[in-house]
C-alpha cells in the first residue's frame, strides 16, 4: 500500500464528524485532503423552486434536496475550497445551483481511480431523480451528475455505504 492509499484509507475510517458551520469548520478539516485526488458529493438544500439555467442548459428545479457528484483528480481539498467560497466565478453547473441552494454537507471520496460515474449511479439506485439532464455530466455518458431527494439523502440508511464513503461533512439539517 503507497503512501496516498494509506491515508485515504485513514481519512475515510476515521470519518468526518458533523461540522457547526459549513464555511469555518470545513474549512479546518479540509488540510487532511491535502494531496489526495479522487471524487466528491456536494450536498445542497433548495428552499424555494425555481427555473435555473446552466451552461447551455435551463430546467425547472423543485424545491428540495441535491446531490451533485463531482470530480477532484487534480486534488480534493483544492476543489472543496473553491466549492466554499462564497466569491467565486460560476464556472461550473454546480456553482449555478449553489447561488440559489445552501451547501448542507461535503463528502470527499478519495481514490486514485475516477469513480464519480459510479457514484453518480448509485445516487440514481437509491431513489435520485434525474432533474436536469447533463448537469455536470458533459464530458461523459451519464445522464447527468446531480440528482434530487424530497428529503435529506444524508439520513437513508444507505446513503453513506451506496456512496462508498463513512462520513462526510455537514452542517446542520
Amino acid at each position: 500500500m503507497n503512501q496516498g492509499e494509506s491515508r485515504s484509507k485513514r481519512i475515510l475510517s476515521e470519518g468526518l464528524a458533523p461540522m457547526a458551520s459549513p464555511t469555518i469548520s470545513l474549512r479546518c478539516k479540509l488540510g487532511s485532503l491535502r494531496d489526495l485526488k479522487g471524487s466528491y458529493c456536494l450536498v445542497a438544500y433548495l428552499g424555494q423552486g425555481c427555473l435555473l439555467a446552466f451552461g447551455k442548459n435551463s430546467a425547472f428545479f423543485p424545491r428540495g434536496w441535491y446531490v451533485y457528484v463531482g470530480s477532484a483528480m487534480n486534488g480534493i481539498q483544492k476543489r472543496l475550497q473553491r466549492h466554499l467560497r462564497s466569491r467565486k466565478k460560476t464556472r461550473w453547473h454546480i456553482d449555478f445551483l449553489l447561488h440559489r441552494a445552501v451547501l448542507k454537507g461535503v463528502i470527499p471520496m478519495p481514490s486514485e481511480l475516477r469513480e464519480e460515474c459510479s457514484k453518480a449511479a448509485a445516487l440514481k439506485a437509491m431513489g435520485g431523480a434525474a432533474i436536469a439532464r447533463k448537469f455536470g455530466s458533459t464530458d461523459c455518458r451519464c445522464e447527468t451528475h446531480l440528482y434530487f431527494f424530497p428529503f435529506n439523502p444524508m439520513k437513508l440508511k444507505d446513503f453513506w455505504e451506496g456512496l462508498g464513503a463513512t462520513k462526510g461533512l455537514a452542517a446542520p439539517a
